[in-house]
């Protein structure tokens, strides 16, 4: 059976492929019409990162054991007469770059005109021509092809949260306790059910009383309702609705767009606009985020075709299963104060290469990332044996994330072995068929949850796998017994309840809301403007927000403090300020304005 299905779905796509390519623009090695240009695609060694950066050649991904490099043809001779071989390399055409992550149970088609190069058992590159749209072959979650932006990447460093080395697990925090304790499978289930087109939904502005049946992000970016009935592609919107009813908005709910530029997406998004939604909760502490706690998961779905994407994309084990996990954190976390920002990140494209979560690693400083869990699909256990699987990689490629593999497990036994301990699969390979490995190809640390892919027991009737008899809802019979739903929620929310536990150890909740917040005063002398405020109860963290213009601008924090006092002297004479002081996520006090004298 696997035999038979990896080879059928290479061949398929080999022929989708080659009907494109006569269309398609000059491959790599052609002499027109880019002969002239002096730049190339290479693969080095990863440990000649250091060199191609000392020679101002850009790094454009890392795969495990070599990088992605552009030199130019000089540079590229420079680096041959110094005794560095690339072990690849091509003359740079415009192509669309693209790694193929694959296990055993799929073999790399080889296409006609486009060049390859066999990083490794798992992993392949390949050349593509440029001005082709088309889908890439993949069979989720065994293989996956995810492009590389040519956008240099910044150096690989340790996080300083992390230079000191692994840290002792941390203790049972009561209020991570409580947090664990008021989730609600009733609530997350829910989610599922409304952004899988199982149950009638109210949007404001959108929808009254309309169905989300299609997740697809060639609809979503801008919705495009069509199809019979009506696909109502409004799953951002409805994020949106639900996290602004909890306090996410302004910058604090972001929607971010990006283009294939930036996510190497050439060929399913080509020039199209996506967009990722990013929900920021404000810390206590590190209120310049700094050391972000990244909760994601990719809400796009697909269906068996492109033709049946406009209304009939449900998608609710993949990956609305995990998503309704980050919803119900967001519902809950918003009542506590926190030492380390988290950010809620939705990406779309995922289904289509990772595009969503490229373009994130891309448009954001990898410096200011520091934990990172993905949630994907979490709700087939087809033969009933509870294993769910954590991908951490290895101790030699990736050590902190085996560490945060190990948080996740203390964390759920610190909080009522919420997964039996047995049944959790820790996987070292470099799965990357899913939104945690653009995090691991610029160095941050990541870990994933799925169901049980180790063994193969995955959802039947997910993404292509799809037909008319079988398809990615809650409502779904298993096709292998006939008897059970193939979505089964009580195997999944162990997982989504784990992992929320897991966030918030990682985040540090240190007390939760009080009933209102500080009540400020401001005095200016000599070019100073002097603030405080009476203590507020439970309140150990006070961050002093300032906008220039007044109380009308555009406030940031400038400083956590414990006392009721502070004295800003980074003002500048004449300038007029507004201050507020947030008490916790979404609770800020009056604000004061103050001009300043002067000189």
């Amino acid at each position: 059976m696997r035999f038979i299905t990896r080879n059928v779905v290479a061949g398929v796509v080999s022929l989708i492929y080659l009907a494109g390519l006569s269309q398609a623009a000059p491959a790599a090695g052609s002499t027109a019409p880019d002969a002239g240009r002096d730049s190339w695609i290479a693969v080095f060694p990863n440990e000649a990162e250091p060199l191609l950066r000392d020679a101002s050649v850009p790094v454009w991904d890392r795969e495990e054991g070599v990088v992605v490099a552009g030199p130019s043809g000089e540079r590229l001779d420079l680096l041959r007469a110094q005794g560095f071989e690339p072990l690849f390399s091509a003359r740079d055409h415009g192509e669309s770059i693209q790694v193929l992550s694959h296990d055993d149970l799929f073999d790399p088609p080889a296409l006609a005109g486009a060049p390859r190069f066999r990083i490794d058992d798992q992993t392949m590159l390949y050349l593509l021509p440029s001005g082709v749209e088309m889908s890439l072959p993949r069979l989720k979650l065994h293989a996956l092809f995810h492009g590389v932006p040519r956008i240099a990447l910044s150096p690989v460093r340790v996080h300083p949260a992390d230079q000191a080395g692994p840290k002792a697990a941390s203790a049972s925090n009561p209020l991570v306790k409580k947090i664990v304790q008021a989730t609600s499978q009733e609530n997350w289930f829910q989610y599922v059910r409304d952004l899988s087109g199982d149950s009638d939904v109210t949007i404001p502005g959108y929808c009254d009383g309309c169905r989300i049946r299609t997740r697809a992000s060639n609809y979503m970016f801008p919705p495009k309702n069509t199809g019979d009935p009506l696909g109502n592609p409004f799953a951002s919107e409805y994020l949106e609705d639900k996290a602004a009813g909890w306090g996410f908005t302004g910058p604090n709910a972001v929607r971010e767009s990006y283009t294939s530029a930036e996510s190497g997406c050439t060929f399913g998004q080509s020039t199209q606009t996506w967009q990722n939604l990013v929900f920021t909760l404000p810390a206590q502490v590190d209120y310049a985020q700094n050391q972000q706690v990244i909760f994601i998961v990719h809400y796009d779905s697909i269906s068996e075709s492109s033709a049946r994407d406009a209304n009939n994309s449900p998608g609710a084990d993949d990956a609305i299963s995990g998503g309704g996990a980050l919803l119900e954190a967001m519902r809950i976390f918003k009542g506590y104060a926190w030492r380390y920002p988290v950010k809620f990140l939705f990406v779309s494209g995922e289904e289509l290469g990772l595009c969503g979560s490229t373009a994130y690693t891309r448009m954001h400083p990898a410096e200011s990332m520091w934990r990172v869990l993905n949630m994907d699909q979490t709700a087939y256990d087809g033969n009933k044996d509870g294993l769910m699987n954590l991908y951490n990689w290895s101790p030699t490629s990736c050590p902190s994330c085996v560490a945060f593999g190990d948080a996740f497990v203390q964390a759920n036994a610190a909080y009522g072995k919420i997964i039996d301990p047995a049944k959790i699969v820790r996987n070292t390979a470099r799965m990357c068929a899913t939104d945690h490995c653009p995090f691991w190809n610029v160095g941050v640390t990541a870990i994933d949850l799925n169901e049980d892919l180790t063994n193969d027991d995955i959802c039947p009737c997910f993404d292509q796998r799809q037909r008319s008899g079988c398809r990615d809802t809650v409502t779904q019979i298993n096709p292998f017994d006939g008897t059970t739903l193939m979505f089964d929620q009580d195997y999944s929310w162990p997982t989504e309840k784990a992992a929320i536990a897991l966030i918030a150890q990682t985040a540090e909740p240190l007390y939760a809301c009080p009933a209102a917040g500080a009540k400020l005063r401001a005095a200016t002398a000599r070019q100073r403007v002097q603030l405080n405020w009476p203590a507020v109860p439970k309140v150990t963290s006070y961050v002093v927000e300032r906008a220039e213009g007044g109380c009308d601008g555009t406030f940031a924090g400038i400083a956590s403090t414990t006392r009721g006092v502070y004295l800003d002297s980074g003002v500048t004479p004449g300038s007029t300020y507004g201050y507020r002081v947030r008490t916790c996520p979404f609770q800020v006090s009056n604000c004061v304005e103050k001009t300043i004298p002067p000189r």
